[in-house]
């Protein structure tokens, strides 16, 4: 998480409300049942109502935007010298025979790779 994220904020571990409405960032999903992973690019919005935030995040099957590149090459090489395969996460989205569940939620996780969540924030005094 980076600090003075909308991230941290979300997650109780910081207390400052940062400047800007949005931010991107990379997910690394960690599979239970085998050494791979995959990266997923996020987006944050927030909006500020009084002492609260409502905190949208949309997620996308593997990373559209070219300016996290060099952080997705970063995160496969961390990766890689743990001996974790990095999954393509067109790969994941389709299913392993016909009429299946798709990889992801058999690797990952249950809820749908591309998703949008959202939830209120309360907002610390910093404001």
């Amino acid at each position: 998480m980076a600090e003075g994220s909308w991230v941290e904020l979300r997650e109780g571990r910081g207390a400052v409300v940062p400047e800007a409405s949005e931010e991107r960032g990379l997910r690394v999903g960690l599979s239970a049942l085998h050494r791979a992973a995959t990266v997923q690019e996020f987006a944050l919005r927030a909006t500020v109502e009084g002492p609260v935030a409502w905190v949208e995040e949309s997620r996308v099957a593997g990373v559209d935007d070219r300016r996290l590149q060099l952080f997705v090459k970063a995160a496969q090489g961390l990766l890689r010298t743990m001996k974790i395969t990095t999954l393509d996460a067109a790969f994941l989205e389709g299913p392993a025979v016909e009429g299946a569940d798709p990889l992801w939620s058999l690797l990952f996780d249950a809820s749908p790779m591309v998703s949008r969540a959202g939830e209120w924030v309360t907002l610390g005094a910093e404001r």
